[in-house]
């Protein structure tokens, strides 16, 4: 584990179907020539994980694990 980051996103945008304010914790891992970021939700331990080339910005693998973490949260609140 390289790094880990704690952030808050604010996901009215995102019609409250998750919390207006939800911590969600990174991890990124190098694997190789590969690099996995892992997103948790903190409130329902929900976590989700997307990899990519090592010259992706970190910013962008956040990015996309954050909204893979609200579609699978919302997802899950559909049943």
């Amino acid at each position: 584990m390289y790094l880990d980051d704690k952030l808050f996103y604010n996901s009215v945008i995102l019609k409250n179907k998750v919390p207006a304010m939800t911590e969600v914790y990174f991890e990124h891992h190098q694997i190789g020539q590969y690099f996995k970021t892992v997103a948790i939700c903190s409130n329902t331990g929900v976590e989700v994980s997307v990899s990519g080339p090592i010259n992706t910005p970190q910013s962008r693998r956040q990015d996309l694990a954050y909204k893979k973490l609200i579609y699978v949260l919302n997802k899950g609140s559909k049943k």
